[in-house]
């Protein structure tokens, strides 16, 4: 979720969430109820519930690993959740202009960044809310640097972890500009991409503990 919520498993430990200000909240759906330009939003909660503008039937939902339907709340019951995330999808693709207008109403108060993988839209988050950030939270109470950490990646909003990560690895579905900054490249999601890299990895750490 672009850094906005993590939980470290064991042996990490911490959780947090970095909610979007309450006031750019109100500014992003004024921007994105614009007349001109109808926008479908989603309004991320913390990975769990969501709110929405749109409607769409259940088998919909779960293909795009969405909530069921009973997890789906108006825009106003989203909102005063405290949302962490709002994603934004133009029906007529124009997804810059949007982020223009974002950017030139709300500034540095928010964070635009688009996904291009798939159906393009724009993650509108806390500046604070990065992956990147996220991490480095997480792992910083067991001393871990993010130079130590593999990460791996298919989308725009995971460039900056890419760059920050000691062993960056794009996926072969990834989009461009995340290959651009990976030195390794392993299977697609669908192929089990990241599993390869585990597998070979733990594998080559047993062939060191025998020698």
């Amino acid at each position: 979720m672009k850094g906005a919520v993590a939980t470290g498993r064991p042996p990490l430990g911490g959780h947090f969430r970095e909610a979007l200000p309450d006031e750019a909240c109100r500014g992003i759906i004024e921007v994105a109820e614009s007349p001109d330009q109808p926008v479908r939003i989603t309004i991320e909660i913390d990975g769990y519930a969501f709110g929405a503008n749109w409607t769409a039937d259940a088998e919909t939902l779960r293909v795009r690993n969405s909530p069921t339907p009973e997890m789906l709340l108006s825009v106003e019951e989203a909102l005063a959740r405290n949302p962490v995330k709002m994603a934004l999808s133009c029906p007529d693709g124009d997804s810059q202009r949007l982020a223009d207008r974002l950017r030139q109403k709300l500034g540095d108060t928010v964070s635009v960044v688009p996904s291009i993988y798939g159906h393009p839209l724009l993650n509108v988050t806390s500046p604070q809310a990065t992956k990147p950030a996220a991490l480095a939270r997480i792992l910083g109470p067991a001393g871990i640097p993010l130079q130590d950490v593999i990460a791996f990646g298919d989308d725009l909003p995971d460039v900056d972890m890419l760059r920050q990560c000691g062993t960056p690895v794009a996926m072969a579905n990834a989009v461009a500009e995340v290959k651009a900054v990976c030195r390794y490249r392993t299977a697609s999601n669908d192929e089990d991409g990241v599993a390869i890299v585990l597998e070979r990895l733990l594998a080559a750490m047993k062939r060191g503990v025998g020698r």
